[in-house]
């Protein structure tokens, strides 16, 4: 089996700030590093195994083939899969509507 690259897109990289952001100021700062580990660490199963996630069903997306996996019941971490690379396209709090989508 063939490692696939895996790619943060600047969207996705922001996501994750924001996520992190959030929880310092809301929680705190352990927690964040954590939940940032978890996301961070559990994208990297997708260089061995990049059609694990679900296929997203979100109809304000357009027709290409989303994925995406969870983290910790509450973050989408949506993808989609080249013949050479997975790219990673945002992190998405599944509490929020699925309007707030930014992908």
């Amino acid at each position: 089996m063939v490692k696939m690259k895996v790619v943060w897109q600047t969207l996705a990289m922001q996501d994750l700030r924001d996520i992190y952001d959030y929880y310092v100021d809301k929680d705190s700062l352990k927690f964040a590093k954590e939940l940032k580990k978890k996301i961070l660490d559990s994208s990297k199963y997708l260089s061995k195994h990049p059609e694990m996630g679900q296929i997203e069903e979100n109809p304000k997306l357009s027709k290409r083939a989303y994925r995406y996996f969870l983290v910790e019941e509450n973050y989408k971490v949506l993808y989609i899969v080249s013949e050479t690379e997975v790219n990673i396209l945002g992190v998405f709090d599944n509490r929020q509507s699925p309007d707030k989508m930014k992908v």
